[in-house]
């Protein structure tokens, strides 16, 4: 039997793209192999593993980053220090050694990490050396550049992760590398010496017909945070407002979580009062989010181009299957790819995003419709053949 193990120790938080991204690959996967198991961080909120059906199984390693609850009865988090052996290294190989036990795992097994993370990683590396050569299986590493460097011992990661990879490379284990967007993957190739694939999300959904419905809805799906983008809307929503009195474009916007928004309270006041804004809860289900997909017109993604430069980004690739135009900046890691497929436009400033978007809401929505189905085909070819070369037995 052939099985993979879709693996994301920091897959902790019922929000952002760990498990979306766990769930996509799993549910692909499946059609590829025998059995494809979801394996998430043991303190992802039970409804949210149970809904995918994942594996709850790895302790948390990065609370220096994420901040999360404990059951009363979960291992504490361990004590921050920089003396002796790393003790969240030791705890992702015990829990890598663990994995490998209690599924009885072979050659004939693969293990994915679809968002690579530091401990995840070497853990993982760590534990093999425990197993027997004919036992190891095949890996598949994918960067987006998020978690790979999270390391509470090293505070330039970087190095020391690429020196590992390397060291079990030329120990013989099998590792197939991907990235999330061109400019990482030439990144890590560099840094590697090895071919390193572009690989976008499996396909999560069906092209959705756009309404012809007013007003022309803007959609801004995710987290609201600064690195998205949140601290620039008001300027963007209040010189749409300047150029469209009449408020044929709305935008639609989630709003800082509440730890936050005592810190931003009269930023989002600004934000309320801009006519045409919907402010949604800070924490939406994945069915609201499907809702406001299939009722906006377009996606809008203002990214810090410093924080994106060889980023990826979900909301992307969800924006490009669903069928829905982007306006984002260039300099992130996925403008070229929003420029290369037509997924929509890529400006160079904040400035620019407004009239991109009054340009797109005078266009037919037929033509909308017609352009993203045709950027979708591209985009979506593309990804299939990615996988096909990526996997390759």
């Amino acid at each position: 039997m052939r099985r993979i193990f879709i693996c994301d120790p920091a897959c902790v938080l019922p929000f952002g793209h760990n498990p979306f991204g766990v769930n996509y690959f799993t549910k692909h996967l499946n059609s590829r192999f025998d059995k494809a198991f979801g394996v998430c961080c043991r303190y992802l909120p039970k409804e949210i593993s149970d809904r995918h059906g994942f594996v709850p199984f790895y302790d948390f390693y990065y609370d220096d980053y994420v901040t999360i609850e404990r059951p009363a009865n979960a291992p504490k988090a361990i004590p921050m220090s920089r003396k002796g052996p790393d003790p969240l290294e030791q705890r992702a190989t015990e829990d890598a050694a663990r994995l490998m036990r209690q599924y009885d795992i072979s050659s004939n097994d693969s293990l994915m990490f679809p968002s690579l993370d530091f401990y995840g990683a070497v853990g993982l590396l760590n534990a093999l050396q425990g197993l027997p050569r004919s036992r190891w299986p095949t890996l598949y590493f994918r960067f987006i550049g998020v978690m790979e460097y999270s390391s509470r011992r090293y505070p330039d990661a970087q190095p020391e992760l690429i020196m590992r990879l390397k060291r079990a490379l030329a120990d013989g284990i099998s590792i197939r590398f991907a990235a999330e967007v061109p400019a990482y993957a030439r990144q890590i190739s560099a840094l590697l010496g090895q071919p390193v694939a572009v690989v976008p999300y499996p396909e999560v959904g069906p092209l959705m017909p756009i309404g012809a419905d007013e007003p022309f809805v803007v959609y801004l799906p995710g987290s609201a945070r600064g690195d998205k983008g949140f601290f620039e809307l008001y300027r963007i929503f209040a010189a749409a407002r300047r150029l469209d009195p009449e408020g044929a474009i709305r935008f639609v916007t989630q709003v800082l979580p509440d730890r936050e928004l005592e810190q931003h309270q009269r930023y989002v006041s600004q934000l309320y009062a801009v006519p045409g804004v919907e402010l949604l809860p800070a924490i939406i289900p994945a069915t609201e989010m499907d809702a406001q997909y299939r009722r906006c017109h377009a996606v809008l993604l203002p990214y810090e181009t410093h924080i994106y430069k060889v980023r990826g980004s979900s909301v992307m690739m969800e924006a490009a299957c669903f069928g829905r135009p982007i306006v984002t900046l260039t300099g992130t890691g996925f403008a070229d790819q929003v420029a290369a497929y037509g997924l929509g436009e890529a400006v160079p400033a904040i400035d620019d995003m407004v009239p991109a978007i009054l340009g797109l809401s005078r266009m037919k929505r037929a033509d909308i419709e017609d352009r993203a189905a045709r950027a979708r085909a591209r985009f979506a070819a593309d990804s299939a053949a990615a996988y096909e070369e990526w996997m390759r037995p």
